[in-house]
């Protein structure tokens, strides 16, 4: 083929010829290029170029090939990836009907045996030959592509892997202007059968060349980079494109991902956070579109049509922004929401969603169920296409604010997705509103989308897409010997042998060192400074850098960032960690200020003065906290009764349940079980309690006062109180979960309500200590004065009695000091305190250390 330059080839294009490229991303590089060239020129008006990429490509082919035909309707009709994928899904459905071997994923399935049919295509062709009794799995794929192939001819389709076959066995004079030339770029090798299809056009003497990209035959400058591990490979990857920008370095700049999809997210958000702009870089690599917002709250909408809804996509539906009337009712849609979750179910219908939701939604769902209620059970999926958007459009989505850019875009995708499901009409012909909604939702999944932006300055790519591309600077991280070169990754639906005998990509050990030796000369080549990267670790594991590049030179770490951005964003930081003194009365949350003040003080302001609480997850019956309210309940309803019946216990509890069992949504079967589960563990609690040898009786049950400390005054409830023989109180708190009394002696003590009660108790305290009820534990946990007073506990000394109470209540003065003067200090306790707090979204701790070890 006759090599052209990037200029002769857009001179060649400005005479009609075509550019075909191996991805769509290249087809945009060199159309914007084009672009800029002609107005570089001084043209103000330029016919579109014919830039395409090679499937788009011969898509068209074949449409000309159909058009220019005698009889076109003798041409099968092309399936688009979505029917074929249904197709495939039918076929191998059916197969496992009367196969005892059913598949735990039929999708995935249908995914792998449509890419085998792909690469047996273009690298074996029809070898009737090939040994597809090699295993199980190679047997059933032969299986269903037979009769994959039989649907096909009977129906008369045909999908796009066999578009190229049919274009061989034609005359290129009826699929392609053999006055015009054919430009390839971007690709590194040919598959035997696209070597066909060119052999074939210049067999036909239509002119084929392939443009050469690049203007240097090797980089100015290449050095070799060893890092601790690929989180310090991104944050430097990050900080060296940083430094490009900020020196005014002209561009392209890239930066080569080799597990891009694995460390998307990660790549993103550094990058995010270091250049302070999502203009300033472009991740080539698209997201689901199911995860994009606007998508997101289109697909839980529809998801409204089924007879069971779960708690959190109708949760979802009512905080979302993309509805009617979505800032209107906004705190009265998030107050319904909270309803949902405290219902003790997993899952809702439409009739109790209308019922909590506030006036303007329960008007939305109204239209939503006419609509609804006049759809068939069973319809096509072009039907189902027409009944969510009527649906969504009755909901008021994409909603009353103005959208972005990105939303606009994403609702336009959304609707080419209705389209494609439309299409499914062709391969299925009815289907339920379950299966219609799991059939468009794993479509939202496997469409990979972006929206459409301005060039940036940054490219992020995997190692493939940067066939055909030319840049200024380049840097590749992860190139360790464990992944480069890859091992090999055989197809398992192709016989080994077969894969081996056609030299088909990842089939062995030589093929993916073949890949990897030219990628990585490719990679050498495509800009003027070119650095790799590799990781010293991943995990525990000490790594290498990979063998192919052991010629380049070993360097210290190149370009950083100036202390200040010169031309970028400027972020300013403050700490601000003190918020108003507290000047009210009685502060609310009784001991639990003081614990969560002890945890970190910033939750503690958060929650105790600005109200924050996260979203209550929904679950099935009662929880922990539910069962714990229970035990309170049925106590409570004992009274002071101390060696009651098996009778009594029976009617306390069953009226603990009554009181709460809407609330806590517990049926009647729930009722019976928690009914059986709770008299059993009282009666072994007040079995507990009669081997207690000191006399006592109870004097209060949950009693309220107000408490002071460290001049905070605090309202608490006391579980139980008891009197003894000569005067002296004992303290119980009952524990349905694990008491932490062995954190009691540090500055920041866990559970300390039961030593607020201690110090602050205005009569002489023998001894404190957790009630636990549990059915893996009934015991007493705490401090006492003497060893008769409670089973368990020992006794301590009037002396150290006395100096541990004055010591926990200085620590306990302390931390209400701290909170009354306003200390909002993001400041966890430990490790474990983010782990189970629901505020780190508020306080942002994670993104804080994140950009902390960036910097």
């Amino acid at each position: 083929m006759t090599i052209l330059t990037v200029d002769e080839a857009f001179d060649t294009l400005a005479r009609g010829a075509t550019l075909v490229t191996r991805s769509r991303r290249l087809s945009r590089h060199l159309r914007f290029s084009y672009d800029l060239r002609q107005q570089s020129r001084g043209i103000a008006v330029w016919e579109t170029p014919d830039v395409l990429p090679w499937g788009a490509w011969l898509n068209r082919a074949y449409s000309r090939l159909v058009e220019g035909a005698d009889k076109p309707e003798t041409f099968p009709t092309v399936l688009s990836p979505a029917q074929d994928a249904a197709l495939w899904e039918t076929v191998i459905g059916r197969s496992l009907l009367n196969n005892s071997n059913h598949l735990l994923d039929l999708r995935a399935a249908a995914r792998q045996a449509r890419s085998a049919r792909e690469l047996l295509l273009e690298w074996a062709g029809e070898h009737e030959e090939i040994d597809w009794n090699a295993t199980a799995d190679t047997d059933a794929f032969h299986f269903w592509h037979t009769r994959y192939r039989r649907e096909l001819k009977d129906n008369k389709w045909i999908d796009e892997a066999g578009i190229p076959d049919r274009l061989l066995a034609a005359k290129p004079a009826a699929w392609i202007d053999k006055a015009q030339p054919v430009l390839l770029a971007g690709f590194d090798e040919y598959t035997p059968r696209e070597q066909r299809l060119i052999a074939r056009l210049s067999a036909a003497r239509v002119q084929v060349c392939e443009v050469r990209t690049r203007s240097r035959e090797h980089a100015e400058v290449e050095r070799l980079i060893a890092l601790r591990d690929t989180n310090d490979e991104v944050d430097h990857a990050a900080r060296w494109s940083l430094a490009l920008l900020e020196r005014g370095e002209s561009g392209p700049i890239a930066v080569v991902v080799p597990e891009l999809s694995r460390l998307r997210a990660r790549v993103e958000h550094v990058f995010t956070d270091v250049l302070g702009s999502t203009a300033l870089f472009n991740i080539s690599l698209g997201r689901p579109l199911a995860e994009y917002p606007i998508i997101a709250a289109a697909l839980r909408a529809v998801s409204l049509a089924a007879e069971e809804i779960p708690i959190r996509a109708a949760g979802s539906v009512l905080r979302s922004p993309f509805f009617e009337a979505a800032e209107t009712e906004m705190a009265a849609r998030a107050r319904a929401d909270t309803q949902l979750r405290r219902s003790g179910t997993l899952t809702t219908s439409r009739r109790l969603l209308a019922r909590e939701a506030a006036p303007l939604f329960r008007a939305a769902l109204a239209r939503f169920e006419t609509v609804l209620s006049s759809a068939p059970a069973r319809q096509s999926p072009a039907r189902w296409a027409a009944t969510f958007s009527r649906l969504l459009h009755g909901l008021g989505w994409p909603g009353e604010r103005k959208r972005t850019s990105a939303e606009y875009q994403a609702a336009g995708a959304w609707a080419d997705l209705l389209s494609q499901f439309a299409r499914l009409s062709t391969i299925m012909s009815s289907m339920t509103v379950d299966e219609a909604l799991r059939s468009l939702a794993d479509m939202a999944r496997e469409a990979e989308w972006q929206p459409q932006a301005d060039p940036a300055p940054v490219q992020i790519l995997g190692v493939l897409e940067t066939s055909g591309f030319d840049f200024e600077h380049l840097l590749v991280l992860g190139l360790h010997d464990g992944i480069w070169p890859a091992p090999p990754r055989p197809h398992p639906f192709i016989p080994y042998a077969a894969q081996r005998r056609f030299g088909m990509p990842h089939a062995t050990t030589d093929r993916e060192l073949a890949f990897a030796r030219a990628t990585t000369d490719r990679l050498r080549t495509a800009a003027r400074d070119v650095t790799f990267t590799w990781p010293r670790w991943e995990a525990d594991q000490e790594l290498r850098p990979s063998a192919l590049l052991a010629a380049l030179p070993a360097a210290m770490r190149p370009m950083q960032p100036a202390a200040k951005p010169v031309a970028l964003v400027t972020l300013e930081q403050f700490e601000d960690d003190r918020g108003p003194e507290f000047t009210g009365s009685v502060q609310r949350g009784g001991a639990r200020v003081l614990q969560d003040m002890a945890a970190c003080p910033f939750r503690a302001f958060a929650v105790h003065r600005l109200g924050a609480k996260p979203l209550e997850e929904p679950t099935f019956g009662p929880d922990a906290r539910d069962r714990g309210t229970l035990v309170h309940a049925a106590l409570r309803n004992l009274g002071c009764e101390r060696e009651p019946s098996r009778g009594q216990v029976e009617a306390a509890v069953r009226a603990a349940i009554e009181a709460n069992k809407d609330e806590m949504g517990i049926g009647p079967q729930l009722a019976a079980l928690e009914q059986e589960r709770l008299t059993e563990l009282l009666e072994r609690w007040f079995a507990l309690e009669q081997t207690r040898l000191a006399a006592y009786r109870i004097v209060s049950q949950e009693a309220e006062r107000n408490v002071v400390i460290g001049g905070l005054e605090l309202g608490v409830r006391m579980d139980r109180v008891d009197e003894l023989a000569d005067g002296r109180h004992v303290i119980l708190d009952y524990k349905t979960g694990e008491p932490k009394m062995k954190q009691w002696e540090t500055e920041r003590p866990e559970d300390p309500q039961l030593l607020i009660y201690a110090v602050t108790h205005d009569r002489p305290v023998a001894a404190v200590a957790f009630a636990q009820i549990r059915a893996d534990g009934i015991r007493y946990e705490g401090i006492a004065r003497d060893v008769s007073i409670l089973p368990g506990i020992g006794a301590m000394p009037e002396e150290e009695w006395n100096a541990y109470l004055d010591d926990r209540k200085r620590v306990l003065t302390e931390l209400a000091q701290g909170f009354r003067s306003g200390d909002a200090r993001i400041d966890p306790k430990n490790g474990r305190t983010c782990d189970r707090c629901e505020l780190t979204p508020v306080c942002r701790i994670k993104e804080s250390e994140l950009v902390a070890g960036a910097v």
